[in-house]
């Protein structure tokens, strides 16, 4: 039975492949079609990029949260701590932007126990946080 379910499947994959090539060709990469497209693209073109990606899941988490941006300016000024991940070594600024900014996207005016939390850097203990009871857990 296996051996049938394991042939049936070969073959399935077989003929999909057969016709991924039919239909995209056998270069594996088109780099210059991607090229083209990407030249192209009007806005957000650095998205596509995986030296895009943190800003933007940064931003959109953020987003999330807040109310919209008043305007481009303010949209770029907001997020501005988030240039730290482009510069060479920008992990200390980012660091220090975290110190400078209120929170929810910095610690300035918590305390060392909040900070802690927030940054999931304390020790969970039973005895102190106990689980809810069964019936509320869904």
């Amino acid at each position: 039975t296996m051996r049938q379910a394991a042939e049936i499947v070969r073959e399935r994959m077989q003929r999909e492949l057969n016709e991924s090539v039919a239909r995209f060709g056998n270069r594996r990469y088109d780099f210059p079609g991607l090229w083209r497209a990407f030249r192209h693209a009007t806005h957000g073109r650095w998205r596509a990029l995986p030296t895009g990606w943190p800003l933007s899941f940064i931003r959109h988490e953020r987003d999330r949260a807040r109310p919209p941006a008043r305007n481009r300016l303010h949209a770029l000024v907001r997020d501005l701590d988030l240039a730290a991940f482009y510069v060479p070594f920008g992990w200390p600024l980012l660091s220090l932007a975290r110190m400078l900014r209120r929170p929810p996207y910095g610690h300035r005016g918590t305390t060392r126990a909040e900070r802690s939390m927030k940054e999931g850097r304390f020790v969970w203990r039973l005895s102190e946080r106990p689980l809810p009871p069964r019936e509320d857990r869904r």
